[in-house]
């Protein structure tokens, strides 16, 4: 598997398939927002794009299957270097595989003969079974954190507009919790503190985290000099974070071991080589296209964890995500999710069997309200979690599953350096030394994280 060395910023891209094509169903180039108006008005929030999921071990090329059952113009992931898709640049591609995990993205006329093929073959099973793939609608995903206004207000510089859409596209929230409960320490946030990650021998150093979010300040005094590889799969938008959420994750899971902006300690993995994939947008939504784009692109540069504090409120498991998951795997590489923040069963993509769900915990080792249940692998600290914010904030603090999983992508990098675990074995090592707390498996899984 070919990977990059680590260096400041990739952002490379050429258009290799000529001109934008324009239909009636989003092209593979389309805008998010028209992504978001065709998925505001589809009851099932489907965006008219197709996702599919290739059968394991299918002999013939990916390419002549797209070309003969959809009549695609295709493209390859691995057409662009270190598989960093960029979406503006493909142009009349009308199919889109992502080579390490055996997934495709159709647009436009593809995607309209793939809903005739769909169609017409709804209920015969006998001729579904004969396809070498599956097709299954695309989606939008959203951020995974609590009170999202907490921070904006704090973040006024960014723009109006950031504020308005992600409240707009964050369709229930659950209650607030109180911001006091949080119970940091003088020298570490209360979650490294319970956690007892400070208390580990290890950095993380050699190990590469993937965080798939809304990306990352890259002029933030805490991640100054750190080893950074960052993509964007928005169109038109920076890896640079305009919202907030993904350096306050990507603080958590990766971020100093001595903050230059204060105390207390926030940051677990701090030694860390991380790879910044923007795959949900300044205000905080991402088609399916994405996710899978930024997980095809952190496989190929050699992420053994990655952390997808996104998801939607779908309960049915999602074919794609799943596979996504087996693939990364297959390739020593364990994706964590957050469970949600519904306080009902987990969405997608973390209720997929092959990604590790977290669920969130409460400082007094109670069920975070807002956390979902039911399909979770393991729960850490969700509510009042202190961590990086992009300037002039700086830090503060935010509720949600998001703020769990990466309790849990960091102390797995920690595992995966000192431990050589990978994949599968990390992820069951990480279940058997979790801390079991007193509440129902549903909401906690093996227990709380520990180092």
């Amino acid at each position: 598997m070919a990977r990059k060395d680590m260096g400041e910023r990739n952002t490379d891209a050429r258009s290799k398939f000529g001109d934008t094509p324009s239909n009636d169903i989003p092209s593979l180039t389309a805008s998010l927002d028209e992504l978001l108006d065709h998925a505001t008005l589809d009851p099932d929030g489907h965006t008219g794009r197709m996702i599919a999921v290739f059968a394991e071990g299918i002999e013939t090329d990916t390419s002549e299957i797209m070309e003969q059952a959809f009549s695609a113009t295709p493209a390859h992931s691995h057409d662009f270097g270190e598989d960093a898709v960029d979406f503006s640049a493909l142009g009349t591609a009308d199919a889109l595989t992502f080579d390490n995990l055996g997934i495709a993205v159709l647009g436009g006329p593809a995607a309209a003969a793939a809903n005739e093929i769909s169609e017409s073959a709804d209920g015969d099973i006998a001729e579904t079974m004969e396809r070498p793939y599956v097709l299954v609608p695309e989606t939008m995903e959203f951020i995974m954190a609590m009170d999202p206004a907490s921070y904006l207000r704090g973040f006024r510089a960014a723009s109006d507009r950031i504020a308005t859409d992600l409240l707009d596209n964050m369709p229930e929230l659950a209650p607030e919790l109180d911001l006091d409960e949080g119970a940091d320490t003088a020298s570490v946030t209360w979650g490294l503190s319970v956690t007892r990650a400070p208390l580990s021998p290890f950095t993380g150093r050699g190990i590469r985290v993937a965080i798939l979010d809304t990306g990352l300040d890259f002029g933030h005094p805490d991640f100054v000099g750190r080893r950074i590889l960052a993509q964007s799969f928005i169109a038109g938008e920076s890896p640079q974070d305009g919202n907030g959420h993904g350096t306050h994750v990507a603080g958590t899971a990766c971020g100093p071991r001595v903050p230059r902006t204060s105390a207390p300690r926030y940051g677990i993995a701090h030694g860390c080589d991380i790879l910044v994939g923007k795959v949900l947008s300044n205000a905080g939504s991402g088609p399916t296209a994405s996710i899978l784009a930024g997980i095809n692109w952190a496989l190929q540069n050699g992420a053994q964890v990655i952390n997808m504090s996104l998801g939607n409120r779908t309960r049915t498991p999602a074919l794609h995500y799943n596979q996504a998951g087996q693939r990364a795997l297959a390739q020593n590489s364990l994706i964590i999710a957050a469970a949600g923040n519904f306080n009902e069963p987990t969405g997608q993509p973390a209720n997929s069997p092959s990604i590790m769900s977290v669920a969130s915990i409460t400082s007094t080792m109670q069920k975070s309200t807002f956390s979902n249940h039911g399909k979770v692998e393991i729960c850490a600290p969700g509510s009042s979690i202190d961590s990086a914010l992009p300037r002039p904030r700086l830090r503060g603090f935010l509720n949600g599953t998001s703020m769990a999983a990466p309790h849990v992508a960091g102390i797995a990098a920690l595992q995966s350096q000192g431990r050589a675990l990978r994949g599968i074995a990390l992820w069951r090592h990480l279940q058997a030394t979790a801390r079991r707390l007193t509440l129902p498996t549903a909401q906690q899984g093996a227990g709380m994280v520990r180092s």
